[in-house]
């Protein structure tokens, strides 16, 4: 997770929806485990299995294996827990208690959607359903009767408080989303609440966008026109599943040169992530 690796590792083992399905029926048939669950996020990739073989650090094997990675690539990065200790874990982070963001409440849907998926895939059982209905009651307490669901903070929103510091009026400024879920729909909320009125979408498939561009007023443009839209963008945030990155450093280059080195406000919530890693420098 983000406290173990770092995310040019992280990066690395993430799980895409789309790879969700076979990795789950491969790692319960390669260990012959009874149940599997993975779940997979911007800030950590967990295994939760049962069985009467199971063993920690054959899962840790698949995991580097299935990435094609070496095994001591892993070393230093991953942790296990057993037996009640699972369960207590998984209430932690279910309960925004283990997040970057101290309490964002995007996790417990996302814990959610990871149990959702295994019983898709068949690699739900008994054992597990008990785990996952145990630690979704948790976490529904932990937001009601204490101070954790009291201020509702995400990193999107950390993110545009961040930026208000540093625009002297950040109203004035144009935005670019790049993706459709969750942490784009909240951040085209918070610019929309800060009083930013230039945002533009960017994503794969159009209509998908929609929606959300008719909500907030936004402009919508393909992939490709990112380059060009970046001359004009003062603050970008991304948040897609790709497998590759889809801002270059070349790309921020032309644009701070056409810019005349106005400074851009980059935030990336993908992992893998959305932009270069050369960019940071």
């Amino acid at each position: 997770n983000h406290q173990s690796a770092p995310i040019a590792l992280r990066e690395k083992i993430a799980f895409g929806p789309e790879q969700l399905k076979l990795a789950l029926a491969n790692l319960k048939a390669e260990l012959s485990l009874d149940e599997v669950v993975i779940l997979s996020t911007c800030n950590r990739t967990e295994i939760i299995a049962s069985g009467s073989s199971l063993a920690p650090g054959k899962i840790r094997d698949w995991l580097a294996q299935y990435h094609g990675l070496e095994f001591h690539e892993l070393d230093g990065s991953d942790y296990h827990f057993v037996n009640e200790q699972v369960v207590l874990h998984l209430m932690r982070v279910a309960s925004g208690l283990d997040s970057m963001v101290l309490g964002e409440p995007q996790i417990f849907g996302q814990v959610k959607t990871a149990f959702a998926d295994s019983q898709a895939a068949s690699t739900l059982g008994a054992n597990l359903q008990q785990v996952a209905q145990a630690t979704f009651r948790t976490a529904k307490r932990v937001r009601t009767e204490t101070s954790v669901g009291r201020h509702v903070i995400s990193a999107p929103s950390t993110a545009i408080n961040l930026a208000k510091r540093l625009f002297t009026d950040i109203s004035n400024c144009s935005a670019l989303l790049v993706g459709v879920n969750e942490m784009i729909e909240l951040s085209a909320k918070h610019l929309t609440e800060a009083g930013v009125k230039q945002i533009t979408i960017a994503n794969r498939t159009l209509d998908h966008a929609r929606p959300l561009a008719n909500q907030v007023k936004a402009q919508i443009i393909e992939l490709n026109m990112i380059p060009e839209q970046i001359i004009n963008t003062d603050i970008i945030i991304t948040a897609t599943a790709s497998s590759q990155p889809i801002i270059t450093k070349e790309s921020i280059e032309q644009a701070l040169i056409q810019r005349k080195h106005k400074p851009i406000f980059m935030v990336d919530l993908a992992v893998p992530r959305d932009i270069e890693a050369t960019v940071a420098n």
